[in-house]
């Protein structure tokens, strides 16, 4: 199967990077609950639209359904958070 064919995103620091960045920017990490619905639809939108992501778009995008990204997002913490609370074994460097 291709990449312009994929029904999936190729996860790496460079797209979780953009994903983290969107949501930040379109404040969906603290937005109240009655506005999440709305913001993490524009966040979906906007993922699809980035040049790197263009090519799984026509396969893996879908208008308002944000759960993928959603658990990736969950999944970014859940890690990130492992790592803070070990004391940062990983070595990483930079923002969080």
């Amino acid at each position: 199967m291709s990449s312009k064919n994929a029904s999936y995103v190729p996860w790496n620091e460079e797209i979780e990077v953009t994903l983290l960045n969107l949501i930040v920017s379109e404040g969906v990490h603290v937005a109240p609950r009655s506005e999440s619905t709305k913001k993490w639809s524009t966040v979906n939108d906007l993922f699809f639209d980035q040049n790197e992501l263009l090519p799984y778009k026509a396969a893996a995008y879908k208008k308002d359904d944000t759960r993928k990204l959603k658990d990736k997002y969950q999944k970014i913490l859940k890690a990130a958070k492992a790592d803070i609370d070990t004391g940062n074994r990983n070595g990483k460097t930079g923002d969080l």
